[in-house]
């Protein structure tokens, strides 16, 4: 059993280990007091920037699916939002974020892409969010330097860099492949593992060839988070804490639980979520049961929404857990 659902139980430790640390010497009282304190009518404008992340990734998506052998036109945006909202939701529910593979399983059933194509987009996906949340990150943590030392800040620019510097080498792999350079010849020789991995990454990378793509896919990631951070800020004001919470800390709280978010915990990230964005906010002298609550109610404003609305557009595109279930165990739909 241990072998079998290791993964799954380090994960639940883990979470169930932070959100100890995060209730902690915590009166719960207090933290209900503050959360009774929230006005409502910030949670409409805090939704309305979830869809808008959702936009604005299918968006993106669109350019890196543009490479696709199939031109008969541009992939329905709506049917993209869905898609993306299903993979996020499926994330939140289930371990070793499968909710990627099942976006890029129903990208090949719904769009008629390969399933293998579409799932190294996603790669490619994540790679941009990585190098737009850490160069956010470097400008950001300029308004806290007391807070963020300055070695944070230069790890991770370094890992921008790297990243850069990694999709361009894919991308000139993918250019080599299609001509049946010397790539090819070398993969023929690498691992089975291994080169089937580059001929991946090499093939989500192929639209970012484009200038017309890359600029426009680097623009929507970087314009993804900083929508992101809003969210952050909106909370802030919903529960009337002072003194202003401001956007450029707001940007530094984001990065703060994205990373929290990409540990390997239980889905949900519930625990180091809140335990990381109470950490932060305690040193900024925020009392701790308000920095709780503050990280309990942004995070489940945006997994309820998210969740919720894939869970729909799952069922409304005629699948269920049921059904993709089968297809991962390679049995009859």
């Amino acid at each position: 059993m241990v072998k079998k659902y290791g993964s799954a139980l380090l994960g639940i430790a883990i979470s169930a280990g932070f959100l100890f640390l995060a209730l902690r010497r915590v009166s719960l009282a207090q933290v209900a007091e503050a959360v009774a304190r929230v006005k409502l009518l910030w949670l409409g404008p805090m939704i309305g920037v979830v869809a808008a992340d959702l936009f604005v990734r299918s968006w993106r998506w669109r350019f890196l699916l543009s490479a696709r052998e199939d031109k008969e036109g541009p992939i329905p945006l709506a049917t993209l939002i869905k898609l993306e909202a299903i993979g996020l939701a499926m994330n939140n529910v289930l371990f070793m974020r499968l909710g990627e593979f099942a976006r890029a399983y129903l990208a090949g059933l719904e769009l008629g892409v390969s399933g293998v194509y579409a799932l190294a987009t996603v790669f490619v996906e994540r790679a941009l969010d990585i190098m737009s949340l850490l160069s956010l990150f470097v400008v950001a943590a300029g308004y806290c330097p007391d807070t963020i030392p300055s070695s944070w800040r230069v790890v991770a620019a370094l890992v921008v860099a790297g990243l850069a510097a990694g999709l361009v080498v894919v991308s000139a792999v993918d250019r080599s492949l299609e001509k049946g350079g010397v790539w090819e010849a070398w993969l023929s020789k690498a691992p089975r593992g291994l080169g089937e991995l580059v001929r991946k990454l090499a093939l989500g990378s192929r639209a970012l060839r484009s200038w017309r793509v890359a600029v426009p896919a680097a623009l929507l990631s970087l314009s993804l988070w900083l929508i992101d951070a809003v969210i952050y800020w909106f909370a802030w004001r919903a529960m009337g804490l002072a003194p202003d919470l401001g956007y450029g800390r707001s940007v530094v709280v984001l990065s703060t639980a994205a990373a929290a978010s990409a540990l390997p915990t239980a889905p949900g990230a519930f625990g180091t979520f809140e335990q990381f964005v109470k950490t932060l906010l305690v040193s900024w002298q925020v009392p701790a049961p308000q920095a709780l609550a503050y990280a309990g109610i942004v995070h489940l404003v945006c997994y309820l929404t998210v969740t919720l609305l894939g869970i729909v557009f799952l069922y409304q595109m005629g699948h269920s857990f049921g059904s993709l279930g089968r297809a991962a165990r390679g049995e009859p739909a």
